[in-house]
């Protein structure tokens, strides 16, 4: 995410950036690990968001409701 980010152009390689279905399963089944790859890309997220945007938009929670 970083480097697309970065720069538009990257080329991006499905078999180098990508984790396989098999690996991403073995982490979230047999690691019971499940929260970890998505706090990963969440705080990936947040950190390209708020060197571009407003902290009041990057770090504010959802509305209720």
């Amino acid at each position: 995410m970083e480097r697309v980010d970065l720069d538009i152009g990257t080329a991006i390689s499905m078999e180098e950036d990508a984790v396989t279905t098999d690996e991403l399963m073995n982490v979230v089944d047999e690691l019971t690990m499940g929260p970890t790859p998505a706090v990963h890309v969440v705080n990936n997220a947040m950190r390209i968001m708020a060197a571009r945007y407003p902290a009041d938009l990057v770090d504010r929670p959802l509305p209720p409701g």
